[in-house]
């Protein structure tokens, strides 16, 4: 089972996200945002046999300048604009495999602070551990 994050504001066409399983939506104030200041954070979850399909359907819909991030107790995948990488969620976040997704979210739009992806798991394991 994978769970994930995934910005409705993000979207090309948010009702892809009425095609996956809900846990919770999350409304956040960003005032620097270059896309929205309030975010609609879903916090979805993904069957290991529909991870590909959805990563690639995820994929052609986000915008440029945004990511969504799926993972597992062994991997994430971070999702861009036809774009979606995969790597092991135990490296380190300065470890060259995610130097590359930190380097590629920047040269495509994603504001720095943003690139921060352990961010995104104390999000979900926030809102789901209660």
């Amino acid at each position: 089972m994978y769970h994930g994050t995934i910005g409705s504001e993000s979207l090309k066409n948010p009702l892809i996200l009425n095609s996956l399983k809900q846990l919770k939506i999350i409304v956040e104030y960003f005032p620097d945002s270059r896309i929205c200041p309030y975010w609609h954070t879903y916090l979805i979850e993904v069957n290991d046999d529909d991870i590909v399909k959805i990563t690639g359907s995820i994929s052609k819909e986000i915008k440029h300048g945004c990511f969504a991030i799926l993972w597992n107790k062994k991997i994430v995948f971070v999702i861009f604009q036809n774009k979606v990488f995969q790597a092991e969620i135990e490296n380190s976040q300065e470890s060259k495999e995610w130097k590359i997704v930190k380097e590629y979210g920047k040269a495509n739009g994603v504001q720095e602070e943003y690139l921060d992806f352990s961010k995104e798991f104390k999000k979900f394991n926030r809102f789901t551990s209660k």
